[in-house]
């Protein structure tokens, strides 16, 4: 599932995909959509987060914009980060979509604990820093959050089902799942919908480079 497996621009990639492709990529829903949160001021200045963070006025702007985008699909659940940033962006969207946000702690961003408030500089996902959540412990957490939400929308749920939460989460996801990071998917609130045709997991941008955008 490695061959031609990239993503630019991201340090460590190969570690951080042989730590999420620890289990095989199994999900109930054979679709979803997944929504990074809007700008915050520490994104703009690259600190480190703590959970608290909330959005800036772009962010706000980005937030609304996706919803937008969203509140034209069906959407039937919505699970979100309880981080203070994802979980305003899936407030916002929530509210267009007619859908109340669940929480979902497994997908929280990876924890820098002793990193927080200092320069953030280059994320080598190959390191695990003293004092934070290991790379094991944070893609074992991600698979644990999204074999959950997808396996309790599966129960009945009608409509699409809409993650929302953090750029770690979303590479976790794409390593773990075999999909190549293009460079557009890692910007704040880019709605993506992740589909599985037979084996192999795609990528596509939703809004106007929907229909043109794949990524395989």
């Amino acid at each position: 599932m490695t061959s031609g497996l990239v993503a630019p621009g991201v340090e460590g990639w190969h570690a951080l995909v042989a730590a999420s492709q620890a289990e095989p990529p199994v999900l109930a829903l054979d679709h979803f959509l997944f929504l990074r949160h809007g700008e915050t001021a520490r994104n703009f200045s690259r600190i480190y987060q703590t959970p608290e963070e909330p959005l800036n006025a772009t962010g706000e702007a980005q937030a609304l914009a996706a919803a937008g985008l969203l509140g034209q699909r069906r959407i039937g659940a919505l699970g979100a980060s309880p981080m203070a940033r994802a979980w305003r962006t899936a407030m916002l969207v929530g509210e267009a979509c007619g859908v109340a946000p669940q929480p979902e702690p497994d997908l929280r961003e990876r924890l820098f604990t002793s990193l927080w408030g200092s320069p953030v500089g280059t994320i080598d996902w190959a390191c695990d820093p003293e004092g934070c959540e290991s790379i094991a412990e944070f893609t074992a957490r991600v698979r644990r959050g999204a074999r959950g939400a997808h396996a309790r929308h599966a129960e009945g749920g009608a409509g699409e089902l809409l993650l929302v939460a953090h750029g770690g989460v979303l590479l976790a996801l794409c390593a773990w799942l075999g999909v190549p990071v293009a460079e557009a998917m890692r910007k704040n609130a880019q709605p993506i919908r992740f589909a599985r045709a037979g084996d192999r997991w795609h990528a596509t941008l939703i809004g106007e480079a929907e229909a043109a955008t794949a990524i395989t």
